[in-house]
């Protein structure tokens, strides 16, 4: 969100840039660690939070329904007056990750992840530095840790060489013959580090003016921060709503006594900010192609880079966190306060809400046919179900009517007639005498159990009992 709007400009419409470049502006005036006046502050976050709302309504006029947080901008004013700056009572646990970004000051004009990767090791880095004092004792028989790396000396300069000897302006001039070291960051008043390249506020005779780190130089009992300094004008830009910074002119320089390049101590920097570079005036364009870097090395994948066309006109970056609240301190308050993005909020929130009503009850029309058509389908492919099992069963009754048919069939094939063959043994099993009590010729009775070729009965067919005596 603190660069998003310097990135998005021509891959999306007019109304989404305003939306991104509001959240800048109500994200850098949420993320304030104190407030010098809270009357000017809560009426600057109002005018944020209403601009936030009304760039929603244009792009998504129905997104203030389903989106939660959204309503609840309009109370966070009342908390801050109540409990301080929103950062002290901030309850939101799952997005924990972004802390990473937001504790990390976007201040490189280039490659904005250097100051995330610089950010991180060095706050890990400081829960060691604080209890072992800023080394570690070793146990075993070899060199501390504490004695450093090898690092390859990165030799002198003269004084006659540098940018700040052809700038100087005090009264006494150090030796043209001079060697001075080249530093590697200067620490601001605010306790931020400044490396070349960083952009800064310092002081020059009480005036607070704005720059570029361009050199660093270190002598035994002096350093120089040589600054490339930039003008702010006095109107913000057109699109972006923010400052503007631009080399001074020549009409500055012979008039005004306006210089290119300032050398000054090392005790006048302030504190850092976040600049880039005005892509949407000069139209710079991604012509430039080189090897992404994956773990220190490049590899086979080409990524393009924007090459600016110029080097003479940037936006100071008013959605950046960091340091926020001292640029609103140091420059006037046209630049940095917030104007309404709509001036009649009533006529905008009248015609508004009836898009709202229309689009409402064009919803709910399209939500009831959708709902027609799903309980028609449903309907259809329960029928399509209920003639699928019905046929299944009257195919299961064909089935079983089939394999009885063709059980009777193997029974008459066995048996003869099954009916006489039923009757037969009716009649045999009614007979409550034995076979050889009807002859009066027989010598003896015949019973099944003591001759030994008599035969139990077997059933065939159905329920057909049939006796067999040879």
């Amino acid at each position: 969100m603190q660069i998003l709007v310097f990135h998005a400009h021509k891959i999306c419409t007019p109304e989404q840039f305003r939306l991104i470049q509001t959240a800048g502006d109500l994200g850098a005036r949420l993320w304030v660690p104190k407030i010098d006046n809270m009357g000017q502050y809560l009426a600057q976050l109002n005018v944020a939070i209403a601009n936030l709302l009304n760039a929603f309504d244009v792009v998504d006029l129905l997104r203030i329904l389903v989106k939660i947080k959204l309503h609840l901008l309009a109370h966070i004013p009342d908390d801050i007056q109540q409990f301080g700056p929103g950062i002290q009572f901030a309850t939101e646990i799952y997005e924990a990750y972004n802390g990473v970004f937001r504790l990390a000051p976007f201040t490189a004009t280039i490659a904005h992840q250097v100051d995330i990767g610089t950010a991180s090791p060095r706050r890990s880095g400081s829960k060691l530095e604080v209890p072992c004092k800023g080394f570690f004792r070793t146990i075993r028989s070899s060199s501390a840790i504490s004695d450093g790396s090898n690092r390859e000396e990165k030799g002198f300069i003269l004084w006659k060489d540098t940018i700040a000897s052809r700038h100087w302006q005090q009264d006494i001039h150090p030796t043209p013959e001079g060697r001075w070291d080249l530093g590697q960051y200067v620490v601001a008043s605010s306790g931020d580090r400044a490396s070349i390249g960083t952009w800064v506020f310092a002081l020059q005779s009480g005036k607070t003016i704005i720059g570029r780190i361009k050199e660093l130089l270190v002598d035994n009992t002096l350093a120089i921060v040589t600054l490339e300094q930039f003008m702010i004008s006095s109107q913000c830009h057109p699109e972006f709503l923010w400052p503007v910074l631009q080399h001074p002119t020549g009409k500055e320089i012979t008039e005004d006594g306006i210089q290119y390049f300032l050398a000054l101590d090392s005790t006048s920097v302030q504190f850092i900010c976040s600049v880039q570079h005005d892509c949407r005036r000069r139209d710079c364009q991604p012509s430039t192609v080189q090897k992404a870097v994956q773990e220190g090395e490049e590899i086979d994948r080409d990524i393009c880079l924007i090459k600016h066309d110029d080097d003479d006109h940037f936006i100071l970056n008013m959605g950046g966190f960091h340091s926020f609240v001292r640029i609103c301190r140091v420059l006037p308050a046209s630049l940095t306060d917030v104007e309404p993005l709509i001036k009649d909020r009533v006529a905008f929130h009248k015609t508004a809400s009836a898009k709202a009503q229309r689009a409402r009850k064009n919803q709910r029309k399209r939500t009831a046919a959708r709902k027609r058509e799903t309980a028609q389908a449903k309907k259809q492919e329960a029928e399509l179900v209920a003639a699928k099992a019905e046929a299944a069963e009257r195919a299961a009754e064909e089935a079983e009517r089939a394999a009885a048919e063709t059980k009777e069939g193997q029974a008459t094939e066995m048996g003869g007639n099954p009916l006489e063959n039923t009757q037969d043994a009716i009649g045999s099993a009614g007979t409550s005498e034995p076979l050889a009590d009807n002859s009066s010729d027989s010598d003896s009775d015949v019973d099944g159990d003591d001759d030994p070729e008599y035969v139990e009965p077997q059933i065939r067919g159905r329920k057909r009992k049939r006796i067999r005596v040879e």
